[in-house]
């Protein structure tokens, strides 16, 4: 859930914390994963990280909708 955390507040110095401890870039909590979260509130650089860190952009929502839709 850190990872959520971090993004849902546009905390990237925590995101890249939680990242480099090992977290899944890909968990979701409540269908949502950190780059879904990042996306819909325009957090641009974390966004950005978790991309470079290998998150799925395609990764499904509990809509069956992607980032990418």
């Amino acid at each position: 859930m850190a990872i959520i955390t971090a993004a849902r507040f546009d905390d990237t110095q925590r995101l890249k914390m939680v990242l480099d401890a090992g977290a899944d870039v890909n968990k979701q909590y409540e269908g949502r994963s950190a780059l879904m979260e990042d996306c819909d509130r325009n957090h641009k650089d974390n966004a950005t990280l978790l991309l470079k860190r290998k998150a799925d952009a395609n990764a499904v929502n509990e809509r069956g909708s992607t980032e990418m839709d």
